[in-house]
């Protein structure tokens, strides 16, 4: 976690939208204690998710500092490293670095722009479409994460015909509500409308 901040404002979601920039010295405290952990474990496969908040709000110097590290310290083992990001603050640089360091891409998509901008706002397809195209340019790995609302489960073939013609691996999620939640709100799948969007997709 390098960034709890968002610029994004998708209605499902219950992240923080104001949280802050980690300090560098906190993200060495990170990897202080992956390296402790590791060794006691004796892992010799490592896998680490850079989720948020959205992480690429971070500044570059920072994402310097944390991939030299780890990839220093790690060097003997078996590293898989994932950036899962919207992909709004991904430019030249930051594409250079992560092909450097071997770090794949994940972003998040609810389908083709009518049905994503519905439940994540206006202007956040385009956005993050462009960043998918600035990856492929670079020759980097992209996946998605498809969240299905209630809404756009009643959508799901639209939602799966644009991944499959726009060649975009994805994983199914469903929208699921805070541990705060007060049951108000109608975003949300529950257990029953999930199993049954499954059952349809993958069949």
């Amino acid at each position: 976690l390098l960034s709890a901040a968002c610029m994004a404002e998708c209605k499902y979601c219950f992240g923080p939208y104001n949280g802050r920039i980690v300090p560098v010295e906190t993200s060495r405290k990170f990897v202080d204690f992956m390296d402790k952990v590791i060794n006691q474990t004796k892992q010799k496969k490592i896998f680490i998710t850079f989720h948020g908040g959205e992480p690429l709000m971070a500044p570059i110097t920072l994402w310097e500092n944390i991939l030299k590290d780890i990839s220093s310290r790690f060097r003997e083992k078996k590293l898989e490293l994932v950036v899962q990001s919207n992909l709004w603050n991904l430019n030249e640089k930051f594409c250079q670095l992560l092909k450097h360091y071997g770090v794949a891409l994940g972003t998040s998509l609810d389908g083709p722009i009518e049905i994503n901008d519905n439940q994540r706002g206006k202007g956040y397809f385009c956005k993050t479409y462009q960043g998918i195209e600035l990856a492929r340019k670079n020759d980097l790995d992209v996946g998605c994460i498809a969240t299905f609302t209630p809404y756009n489960r009643k959508l799901w073939k639209k939602v799966l015909g644009f991944y499959i013609n726009e060649h975009l691996s994805f994983s199914i999620h469903p929208a699921v509500p805070p541990l705060n939640h007060d049951g108000n709100n109608k975003l949300f799948l529950n257990d029953e409308e999930y199993s049954i969007l499954l059952d349809e997709m993958l069949e």
